[in-house]
């Protein structure tokens, strides 16, 4: 070997060893394909040394992988700008589902759409687009101690199974959710959350449905979309809850909140039908302002009998603090209309079903 050989070597040995070894394997499949076809992809079925990209080129709508057997791979790149819009997802089936795991890096884009039925054991994660974990499913961060802690900007997080990280919920230290992103749990999902400095803030939407739990141990600040808790479903907040934005309370529903500011432009919307109505409970003070406004929702088109009340907030007597500066759904019919009554002394606001009064003439 010449000395001046020497650097050039050393030079490909550095490359080498940056790159790992890894190569990238690309989808170029169909719009609609099997994982399992091993013509589907640029260097052959996808193994534990390939960097996986699946990414919508433009030439269609959407790009579908089917998941349709068990894989192991080094990292996946699903998705990238949402241009379009064309989108690229990648999915196993209820019926049918499967183990991925992946070493590294799993990288969703605006255009990318994750869906796990099965099984999905992946270093870390870094959503842009939409990530959806199904009934039954299981997604864990292996090397993601603290979850996800920011929600970016309309990113999504559907989750009707388990997602996990560290052995606790996946959203345990979840301290911000960006403009447009939107955290869903579904399915009798329960979620404790510690907010880094003790305080969530929202500027999209956290919502719990079918029966899920979601409890903040600190401040919930929202100025975003909303805060939605769905039928029989539970918001425990153990400090204030201040709401700038919108309040969606659905049937059966409970939120219980140590203070709540409802701050000006701040909406709060209360569905009832014939199971029941929205509630919230309120250990410290409530400060409501003429900004605020209050969506009286009948669902499925239930009608309540005359006389009806729901005593839709409660509260220590005398913490109340205002009252709500408009009324949408006053009228419920020519004959009968909602009438807000504002108790400080007993703790409690509710709706009482009325006769509207006449006309006034002059």
């Amino acid at each position: 070997m010449k000395p001046k050989d020497v650097p050039i070597i050393l030079c490909v040995f550095a490359i080498l060893a940056a790159s790992g070894g890894f190569a990238q394997d690309y989808w170029i499949g169909p719009s609609a394909g099997y994982w399992s076809n091993a013509a589907n992809w640029s260097t052959g079925l996808p193994g534990p040394s390939d960097d996986v990209v699946i990414q919508n080129g433009g030439n269609y709508y959407m790009i579908y992988v089917h998941l349709d057997t068990s894989s192991s791979i080094n990292s996946l790149a699903l998705g990238g700008a949402l241009i379009g819009p064309h989108y690229s997802v990648l999915a196993d089936s209820p019926l049918a589902p499967q183990l991925i795991s992946i070493a590294t890096t799993t990288k969703i884009g605006q255009s990318g759409i994750w869906t796990v039925f099965g099984t999905a054991n992946v270093g870390s994660l870094d959503n842009s687009g939409d990530v959806q974990v199904g009934h039954n499913g299981t997604l864990s961060l292996l090397n993601q101690p603290n979850g996800i802690t920011d929600v970016g900007q309309y990113a999504i997080f559907d989750v009707e199974g388990n997602f996990n990280a560290g052995g606790r919920s996946a959203f345990a230290n979840l301290t911000t959710i960006e403009s447009g992103g939107d955290v869903a749990l579904a399915n009798g999902q329960t979620t404790n959350i510690l907010p880094i400095g003790g305080v969530l803030t929202s500027s999209g939407e956290l919502s719990s449905f079918q029966g899920s739990t979601v409890q903040v141990n600190g401040d919930l600040f929202g100025d975003g979309l909303a805060f939605v808790v769905g039928q029989n479903s539970i918001l425990n907040v153990t400090g204030s809850l201040v709401n700038a934005f919108s309040i969606g309370l659905f049937p059966g529903s409970v939120a219980h909140v140590g203070a709540l500011n409802n701050i000006y432009g701040g909406d709060w919307q209360d569905h009832i039908n014939a199971s029941g109505f929205g509630a919230m409970m309120v250990n410290g003070a409530v400060t409501l302002g003429q900004g605020q406004s209050l969506d009286i929702d009948l669902d499925n088109g239930f009608v309540p009998v005359l006389g009806s009340t729901y005593k839709f907030v409660t509260f220590a007597p005398g913490e109340l603090s205002g009252e709500f500066g408009s009324i949408f759904n006053i009228y419920i019919d020519q004959t009968e209309e909602w009438k807000v009554i504002y108790d400080n002394a007993d703790g409690y606001i509710e709706l009482s079903q009325e006769r509207r009064s006449p006309p006034a003439f002059c």
